[in-house]
């Protein structure tokens, strides 16, 4: 009888329902990938810092191995169960953190650029702003299924007033990500996941439009508060400058070509080690960026280690397995009949594509360097179990007991 009962709590909990395997398989070899990379791209870096040789990959390969159990573990548990006490946990003890990072004892904080941006921990360090996302985003699908998608066209007032609050939120998060922690790539993508999921809650287009507006201007702001970042703007378009004027009219090119600039170091040797990859690349653990040229190139610019070492097939197929991440997330998001699941689902995606796409448009000189992680390949554990957990949430969202194409079909 008590094994009985015991069965009958369990299955509250556990799902018998199959996960998307797909996506669970294409997030464990990006994992796998990013492990044997955290090895090959840090032999530099170890003997410079005067680490054992495995000190990278040991550690990245405990946390490849916690974030894969994280995934399967997620998958078997119920979403209603799991998703809003994981979202709001994150959400709440991280937003502490990043709200009171600035008061926080130095013995525990990690300074990084001139900001405090990291939380010392035995043995590792957490990056609050990766875990706290998910549950923002939790928070948004949650507030927008509550107050915007059920909500038919209104006047652009009324909408005006609805929109108010999350501008207010972002503003805030803007100062304590963007200007404290100095985190602006950070703050680009929560930007981006506000903004695509405001599209799915059925917003007009006016208000969209209006958003897009104000976010470009405060965008501006935040550069022009900064010295450090107009510079850094300065010297990437400075090296850059050639590939866009050359489509632009003379009298337009003349005023925006800039003649003295500084050169800008890490950008030029990213895109040398992408050019010296070519097609099949230079062998694994046979590239030369790592030599010293760049000290974060398997963290930040784990994309230019990698395309010099498997060329530009390698990167595609990496770059293809991505995609396809995306993709099936979007895919899970679609089928849920749970609209704060859907609305959850299409956050996740747009954060860890935003993400992707951010660094390597740095990496190869398209956009100034935000300083990003590649979500499951660059090196550093905090961002590795945090994509593994907003992973594992989408696993277990796919689990729903009801799952419908746009058809109404069940499926």
């Amino acid at each position: 009888m008590k094994s009985l009962n015991k069965k009958n709590i369990l299955s509250q909990y556990i799902t018998n329902a199959p996960s998307d395997y797909y996506l669970f398989i294409t997030a464990s070899i990006l994992i796998i990938i990013g492990i044997i990379f955290s090895y090959s791209l840090s032999i530099y870096t170890v003997i410079h810092l005067g680490y054992g040789e495995f000190h990278f990959f040991i550690r990245q390969l405990f946390s490849g191995i916690l974030a894969i159990i994280i995934m399967w573990s997620f998958s078997q548990i119920k979403p209603e169960k799991l998703l809003p006490l994981v979202s709001w946990v994150l959400f709440s003890i991280f937003l502490f953190l990043i709200v009171f990072m600035k008061v926080l004892p130095e013995s525990i904080t990690i300074q990084s650029g001139g900001a405090t941006r990291w939380i010392r921990m035995p043995g590792f360090s957490i990056s609050p702003v990766e875990f706290f996302k998910i549950g923002f985003i939790y928070y948004l699908a949650t507030s927008f299924n509550r107050r915007l998608s059920k909500i038919a066209e209104l006047p652009f007032k009324q909408e005006i007033i609805l929109i108010i609050p999350y501008g207010v939120i972002f503003i805030l998060l803007a100062i304590f990500i963007a200007v404290l922690q100095k985190e602006l790539g950070q703050t680009l993508v929560i930007a981006s996941v506000i903004f695509m999921m405001l599209i799915y809650a059925n917003r007009s287009w006016k208000i969209l439009s209006s958003i897009v507006f104000l976010g470009f201007s405060s965008f501006i702001a935040l550069i022009a508060l900064f010295p450090h970042r107009i510079n850094r703007i300065q010297s990437w378009w400075g090296s850059s400058q050639d590939k866009f004027l050359d489509y632009l009219p003379d009298s337009l090119a003349s005023i925006l070509k800039i003649d003295s600039f500084n050169e800008a170091y890490q950008v030029g040797h990213s895109i040398n080690a992408i050019s010296n990859g070519g097609l099949l690349g230079q062998g694994i653990s046979n590239g030369y960026i790592k030599l010293g040229y760049l000290g974060e190139v398997h963290t930040d610019f784990v994309l230019a280690g990698i395309a010099e070492e498997i060329g530009f097939f390698g990167l595609s197929f990496i770059v293809v397995l991505f995609l396809f991440l995306i993709i099936r997330i979007f895919k899970v998001s679609r089928r849920t009949t749970n609209n704060t699941y859907h609305l959850f689902s299409i956050g996740i995606a747009i954060m860890l594509g935003t993400s992707f796409l951010i660094n390597a448009f740095g990496t190869s000189g398209l956009i100034p360097i935000k300083g990003l992680p590649v979500p499951l390949l660059s090196y550093g554990g905090s961002s590795l179990i945090a994509t593994s957990i907003a992973i594992g949430l989408v696993l277990s969202i796919s689990n729903s007991s009801k799952m419908v194409d746009k058809s109404n079909n069940v499926k």
